[in-house]
């Protein structure tokens, strides 16, 4: 479960965090400066949808929003898998690489 109390810090911490007033946020998400408000005072809750483009926004993982839980943003893990395979592969089986990548991708929608 979800502590409301959690999420509205995260949205508070990773907005001033990033240099970002509740007028950017709200401007970048297309809602309200009311809702940003809302949601860091916990008075409201944000739907899934708009917790995931802050995710995105801020390159963290939805569960660092809602629980403070670090993991690592898919970003972040595409460039540490980069930098392992850096120069290992041939540029035939980077390439396979990522058709796989995108066969997953597309398989679970």
């Amino acid at each position: 479960m979800v502590s409301q109390n959690k999420l509205s810090e995260q949205i508070s911490l990773l907005r001033t965090k990033n240099g970002w007033t509740q007028q950017k946020l709200a401007d970048a998400l297309q809602v309200s400066k009311q809702s940003i408000s809302y949601w860091e005072t916990g008075r409201k809750a944000p739907k899934m949808k708009k917790i995931e483009e802050m995710a995105k926004l801020f390159d963290v993982s939805v569960s660092y929003i809602l629980d403070g839980e670090a993991k690592q943003s898919y970003n972040s893990t595409a460039e540490t898998i980069a930098a392992h395979l850096d120069g290992e592969l041939t540029e035939e089986e980077l390439k396979k690489v990522l058709e796989y990548v995108d066969f997953l991708k597309h398989q679970n929608k």
